[in-house]
């Protein structure tokens, strides 16, 4: 029981692995084209050209919002790639690690096969041996 249900549960935490990697394949994509996107200042020039923000100072020039969301877009698509790339670096690591502890688990197994092998083998060997000599 508890070595199905260890098992099913593996091969559960795998296939959450994996669909989480199905459901975010565009991701990144779309980060990139985001950030290319908020580097290109024709993209913001047609809606957002001459909205200002007056500084809290009055020292500095009024800022001009088109360079606050082209910047504020930019850092957003960046950190957007670089959690996108833990995040799988994250999950590689733990499903390596579940494979190897499913490998490790396995391997247990057949070294059990292999002593009652080795057994049903040596059992048979005496039998041979006796039926030789009793004939």
């Amino acid at each position: 029981m508890s070595a199905r249900s260890k098992a099913r549960r593996s091969t559960s935490e795998v296939d959450k692995i994996s669909a989480f990697f199905r459901r975010s394949v565009g991701v990144p994509s779309i980060a990139r084209e985001v950030l290319a996107l908020s580097e290109n200042d024709a993209s913001f020039r047609w809606n957002a050209t001459g909205f200002t923000q007056q500084s809290h100072r009055d020292e500095e020039k009024p800022y001009e919002i088109k360079e606050g969301l082209k910047s504020f877009l930019g850092r957003l698509a960046r950190q957007l790639l670089e959690e996108d790339q833990d995040t799988r670096e994250f999950l590689n690591q733990l499903s390596s690690s579940i494979g190897t502890k499913e490998s490790i688990a396995a391997q247990r197994r057949m070294e059990w096969v292999a002593l009652l092998a080795f057994a049903v083998a040596v059992i048979s060997l005496f039998v041979a041996i006796y039926t030789a000599f009793s004939t």
